[in-house]
């Protein structure tokens, strides 16, 4: 398997040709394309793939997309738009997490100020907030 997530600038070598594809010495059977450039240093990244359709299979013999996966076939994930896929993913997991934790302490930080500010009179005393009212002759027993 291989797991290509390097730049690749024309002017740059080919991982490999598509001659060395076909020696049966190459042993990669899997290629995940991250950087997806059709017709780049893979030369079976011959077209894009997509999240609901992940894979197609490269005949490196015949060159050719085929459809079926097979032993003599490379099975290629060239998906576009994956480097823009990982980060969202990843932000809808954490932000999901992160909203489930932060709105419990916010809530309860919530109902603690409220009950705070809301309360008139603790432990037999006006609180601080009220002591105001001690001008309008308000007595505590």
């Amino acid at each position: 398997m291989l797991i290509h997530c390097s730049y690749w600038d024309p002017r740059a070598d080919l991982f490999s040709a598509k001659s060395q594809m076909r020696d049966p010495d190459f042993r990669i059977s899997v290629i995940a394309d991250v950087t997806c450039d059709l017709n780049g240093s893979i030369p079976s990244t011959t077209q894009y793939t997509t999240i609901e359709n992940k894979f197609y299979g490269y005949d490196p013999i015949a060159e050719k997309i085929c459809r079926s996966i097979s032993k003599n076939v490379i099975t290629v994930m060239a998906i576009d738009n994956l480097p823009c896929e990982l980060p969202r993913d990843a932000s809808d997991g954490f932000g999901k997490h992160c909203l489930s934790v932060c709105c419990q302490h916010c809530l309860a930080r919530m109902k603690m100020v409220f009950r705070d500010r809301a309360t008139i009179v603790k432990d037999g005393k006006l609180t601080e907030r009220f002591g105001y009212l001690k001008d309008y002759g308000c007595k505590m027993k």
